[in-house]
């Protein structure tokens, strides 16, 4: 069986998170809305914070407003 290693499984958490959130709060997945490239490159930005991943997403969402996004790095 294959291990995933520590960095894929944090940005498959994170991943999991984001959708969850996304469900919970517009009715669909986050895919629903962001492309997969979207969705690493808000995971690249998370790891440059010093916030929960839980705070970080909610903040994500809340404050998306759907369309195309520019995520600034």
């Amino acid at each position: 069986m294959l291990q995933m290693s520590s960095a894929t499984a944090t940005q498959a958490d994170f991943t999991e998170l984001l959708c969850q959130q996304f469900l919970s709060s517009r009715g669909y997945g986050a895919f629903a809305f962001l492309s997969a490239y979207d969705a690493a490159q808000l995971f690249t930005r998370y790891t440059k914070q010093h916030r929960s991943d839980k705070d970080f997403i909610k903040d994500f969402v809340r404050s998306f407003v759907g369309g195309r996004i520019t995520l600034p790095l």
